[in-house]
């Protein structure tokens, strides 16, 4: 009969990528309860499947944004998404799709519309050329 290996074997799959930073590692769980001890009433370390709840993964994300906020601004003001990225994900795994993101946000949100005839009724018309 095969033994269970102890506790401590299993924390790959236990403390697996959740929520929406995707909070990996034994280490990052017992860092973030830390964090969001007074804010949260579970104990993410003792039931790591609560950080995937959208309540909890909210607080984690907030409190890993209040940490990190300067870093990323950083980044972020000098368009270097890959070392923004980085921030959350050393690897940079997910870049292109970051990237993607935020260009696509900017596109939307950030550029002036284009020029159109129908929003152009505050110019006087066309002088009426002489007879």
């Amino acid at each position: 009969m095969a033994t269970r290996p102890p506790p401590e074997c299993e924390d790959g799959i236990r403390f697996r990528g959740r929520g929406f930073i995707q909070l990996t590692g034994r280490y990052n769980y017992t860092q973030m309860q830390q964090q969001i001890a007074d804010k949260v009433k579970v104990d993410i370390v003792d039931n790591p499947d609560d950080a995937g709840k959208p309540e909890v993964a909210a607080k984690i994300f907030a409190a890993f944004l209040a940490k990190h906020r300067s870093e990323i601004e950083k980044h972020m003001e000098g368009k270097d998404y890959r070392n923004a990225r980085k921030v959350v994900n050393n690897a940079a795994l997910g870049l292109d799709v970051f990237s993607k993101a935020i260009d696509d946000f900017e596109k939307k949100f950030l550029q002036p519309p284009a020029p159109s005839e129908h929003l152009n009724i505050l110019q006087p018309p066309p002088p009426v050329p002489a007879p």
